[in-house]
């Protein structure tokens, strides 16, 4: 486990059922974390220990298509810009278990895995942290859980004696395809986006993040969801870092909010 003082977490939470009964006013609201990327992205993923998971080949795809997913948008969208993000050789578990993150320097964000959250009762499937304190080495720390525990319960009778029955919780281990899903929203966190927030209502069947990758809550029941980014989140990268990309004229000041009308950002400030 790589070794790090927590600043601030900016979590994605394990909502299984669907958020309802949300206000209905005229627009929903886009947050930034007031702070971005002083330089291009340069991203280190640290293979999980060998305990943590038997299935790494596959999670590796999935962490990498989750961060290129970025890139691959932006130039899309943005063509005459740089938004190149550097992926550094994946560093193994035996490179990296007893170092500290002062020792890789050359990273501004980085991803790490972990079995469980370090509290039982969180439904946190990653959490991003803010390590800016230090201006010599700015950045973003990605936790990835891939295990949640207690979501729901099993109610097990022990055969042969018909009395008896034993409660244990269900254990959850998360799909590459979950994993690609989370690695895609915790890099907008990485890149300087807040949660998108509904003040609208949700329309029948229309789930948060089926208006932005950014929308705190996944739905876990749907194995296959396939989260994209949509028209709010890149602009909102625009917002923050410009047109030309990671290395071009930024903005001077840095955006703290915008409102969302239509897929369309309104009322920043």
């Amino acid at each position: 486990m790589m070794n790090l003082t927590r600043i601030l977490a900016i979590t994605l939470i394990s909502l299984l059922l669907t958020t309802s009964g949300v206000t209905a006013i005229n627009a929903d609201l886009f947050k930034t974390l007031k702070v971005r990327q002083d330089t291009r992205p340069s991203v280190c993923i640290f293979e999980p220990s060998p305990d943590v998971t038997d299935n790494w080949n596959m999670l590796k795809v999935a962490t990498l298509m989750g961060v290129y997913e970025w890139q691959v948008k932006l130039e899309q969208v943005y063509p005459d810009g740089d938004w190149v993000i550097n992926v550094h050789d994946i560093i193994p578990w035996e490179d990296h278990q007893f170092k500290t993150t002062s020792e890789y320097k050359h990273c501004n964000i980085m991803i790490n895995f972990e079995k469980t959250h370090n509290d039982k009762k969180s439904t946190a499937l990653g959490t991003t942290n803010i390590q800016f304190q230090n201006s010599n080495h700015k950045f973003m720390f990605i936790n990835v859980y891939l295990e949640l525990i207690g979501t729901s319960k099993n109610i097990i009778i022990v055969m042969g004696e018909p009395d008896s029955f034993k409660v244990e919780l269900k254990k959850m281990t998360l799909t590459p395809k979950q994993v690609r899903n989370i690695v895609l929203h915790e890099m907008g966190h990485a890149l300087g986006l807040e949660h998108y927030n509904l003040t609208t209502g949700l329309r029948t069947g229309e789930h948060g993040m089926d208006r932005s990758a950014m929308y705190f809550s996944m739905n876990l029941n749907d194995s296959n969801q396939h989260l994209t980014l949509k028209n709010p989140d890149i602009l909102m990268i625009k917002k923050l870092y410009g047109e030309d990309g990671w290395l071009g004229d930024k903005p001077v000041w840095i955006t703290k909010s915008c409102i969302v009308l239509e897929n369309i950002l309104q009322g920043c400030n």
